[in-house]
């Protein structure tokens, strides 16, 4: 018997990877079928939901229930308008906050979202450095949008799955010895060559900013030298510095286009003013989950900054509910040895969310993939210094236990 529901575990685990891999690379990858919204939903339901039946010893994250529980009484308590459908779009972040971003931990969790994270970092990396080779040999994709999108659905899909993925390979590579060392720095610098041609000033920014902190704490020499360069080059100023880096055409571009509207941040200026003005008229509640004033007809919102977001629809509440998942797993995982590789990754990508969350506001858009990524780094983070505390106080117990006897 006990065989039996071990082999049943086993397939459920495996079944329901199966299933998040498909529902995250639908809403991503040309190469997949688009799937519909209803049927995401169902992906996400049956495959947290295989696991957690299956396992055994579930705990629930304190942190990520007061998150979800504010959303509820935010949505009781505020008069949404229908079309911005409130109540689905917490059922689909619910699905994720509690199933992907660690809001049930077990050992099945643990594995599952370790796994997934692992082969969805892998994959990203393929494909963006496969998105940059393809755009120099002049192939395209059919179903794209944006400047430049290579293997995926949006430019802006790009630039910061691309960055992401970078950095990812760049921490990998760091931990490798010699087997696929290079191969990871390969990939990694192709992978930065997409992100930066996606034209996403948000995504370069973050990815130059995660790369410093990482190089930083590994070889802190390396990191002063590259600092010291950088800071020589920005003397000349940020259009002459930017046009010697290959593949910036793009960004160039943008950057003008904002100048000549006024300033560097003129695409998202209108956004911020307009959720700041959200702020100061609810500042402690909010103006309601997921809505924003101004926000289309058909109930489409671009806020252009999470955290603000998260603040302008649910009040400095909600804002400090997420700082309490977010900050304190940042602030947790600062990693204190230099042999501590996957420290060093989480806390980068950690940190690579954490800038690009500022210019973006997806964090609530429980169907975007980059919401999707970023509560799984939550999740995965959260499982790795749960598995740390657990390994450090079994050390000490059982060095107690030698000088005891």
């Amino acid at each position: 018997m006990n065989t039996l529901i071990k082999q049943d575990k086993k397939l459920a685990v495996a079944l329901s990877f199966a299933l998040y891999i498909i529902a995250f690379f639908s809403y991503s990858v040309l190469l997949f079928i688009s799937i519909p919204t209803p049927v995401y939903y169902a992906l996400l339901l049956f495959a947290g939901c295989l696991v957690a039946v299956l396992g055994r010893k579930l705990n629930f994250s304190i942190p990520q229930l007061i998150f979800l529980s504010i959303c509820i009484v935010n949505i009781l308590t505020h008069n949404i308008p229908t079309e911005i459908q409130p109540w689905s779009r917490f059922g689909l972040l619910a699905l994720l906050v509690i199933f992907i971003g660690g809001g049930i931990r077990s050992d099945d969790f643990t594995e599952l979202r370790k796994n997934l994270f692992i082969l969805l970092a892998n994959i990203l990396l393929i494909c963006s450095a496969l998105s940059l080779f393809f755009y120099l040999a002049g192939i395209t994709f059919s179903g794209g949008r944006g400047i430049v999108y290579g293997f995926f659905r949006h430019s802006m899909l790009l630039g910061p799955l691309a960055g992401f993925s970078a950095l990812f390979g760049y921490s990998t590579a760091l931990a490798e010895k010699k087997r696929y060392k290079y191969l990871y720095i390969f990939l990694s610098i192709l992978a930065f060559g997409s992100c930066l041609l996606s034209g996403s000033r948000a995504a370069v920014f973050a990815t130059v900013l995660g790369a410093g902190i990482l190089v930083w704490r590994s070889k802190q020499r390396l990191a002063i030298g590259i600092l010291l360069i950088s800071g020589m080059l920005l003397w000349g100023g940020y259009e002459k510095t930017i046009r010697i880096v290959p593949f910036t055409q793009n960004i160039i571009e943008k950057q003008e286009a904002n100048l000549a509207r006024g300033s560097t941040f003129s695409s998202r200026e209108a956004m911020w003013l307009l959720q700041l003005r959200c702020i100061q008229e609810k500042p402690v509640s909010g103006i309601g989950f997921g809505y924003l004033l101004g926000a289309e007809e058909d109930g489409n919102v671009e806020p252009g900054s999470s955290w603000l977001f998260i603040c302008s629809t649910l009040g400095m509440v909600g804002l400090l509910a997420f700082i309490l998942i977010y900050g304190r797993l940042f602030f947790s995982l600062f990693p204190k040895s230099p042999n501590d590789f996957e420290s060093y990754m989480l806390f980068t990508v950690l940190t690579f969310w954490g800038i690009h969350m500022c210019f973006e506001g997806y964090i609530l858009s429980a169907g975007s993939p980059l919401a999707f990524l970023v509560w799984l780094t939550i999740g995965r983070t959260q499982d790795f210094l749960v598995a740390r505390e657990t390994t450090a106080i079994q050390t000490v117990s059982e060095n107690t236990n030698k000088v005891s006897s």
